[in-house]
């Protein structure tokens, strides 16, 4: 049984079963065709905002430094345990920097809030690690081993190539028994230490591996360096990089 139409001149022209699959046909196919588009198009919106929000917190960095004699935060200014808002996060916060509106856990230094939150991690369970929200950051961190340290500051005038270190950036880690880069189990995490050969840890890609860069932006990482410049690169440019986490100095 075919559709029915009346003409300008008022004859019934029939569409067969045919014809109308023939058209669903072509409109599935610009379906195909159009959905990764938008699809990419989305996350491509979502890289964008995510590099201004690496660039704003960048600039945070260096407003903090500019009130402290150009002394950058350290990543916990003491080792007390457990910690109580000693965090770069807090510093950042207290010193008017960064303000943080909501705090996940303040005296972790922990917040998803605003700036804070990278527009790639669209899960809430992607802001736990270990279990909890105790310990939920959102997905930007930093370098422990030789740039952010613990109860140990530089200042920006320490660093001979601003331009090559990271300062922040896209961050995550994986959960117990976690494929390598299993991105539906990804934890966000707010710091990671240096990856490259012969330190503390020196392979990202086996299992149990630690927080690392996180190509969460089409396979592409997002991170400010310390003249607060943005890039954005594929995981293998971090990969084994003494230069990018100042591993053979700064």
């Amino acid at each position: 049984m075919g559709m029915c139409l009346m003409t300008s001149h008022g004859r019934n022209h029939s569409f067969t079963l045919i014809e109308l699959l023939v058209v669903i046909t072509i409109l599935m196919i610009l379906a195909a065709l159009l959905l990764p588009a938008l699809g990419r198009a989305r996350a491509k919106a979502k890289s964008t905002l995510c590099v201004a929000q690496n660039k704003e917190i960048a600039h945070g960095f260096t407003l903090y430094s500019s009130d402290f004699d150009g002394y950058l935060p350290a990543y916990k200014s003491d080792t007390s345990w457990p910690p109580k808002k000693v965090f770069y996060t807090n510093a950042l916060h207290k010193a008017g920097a960064i303000l943080v509106d909501k705090w996940n856990n303040e005296n972790w230094g922990m917040t998803s809030s605003g700036i804070w939150l990278c527009p790639g991690v669209n899960d809430p369970t992607y802001y736990q690690q270990g279990g909890t929200e105790v310990y939920a950051g959102g997905g930007y961190g930093v370098e422990t081993s030789h740039v952010i340290r613990i109860a140990k500051y530089h200042r920006m005038s320490d660093f001979t190539r601003p331009n090559e270190v990271w300062l922040i950036g896209d961050t995550w880690t994986n959960g117990a028994n976690t494929a390598a880069h299993d991105p539906d189990h990804m934890y966000t995490n707010y710091a990671f230490l240096c990856g490259v050969t012969g330190s503390y840890h020196p392979d990202w890609l086996h299992i149990p591996y630690p927080a690392q860069p996180a190509p969460r932006h089409l396979e592409r990482v997002n991170n400010a360096f310390i003249d607060g410049h943005v890039e954005t690169n594929k995981w293998s440019f971090f990969y084994d990089n003494p230069n990018v986490f100042a591993h053979n100095g700064l």
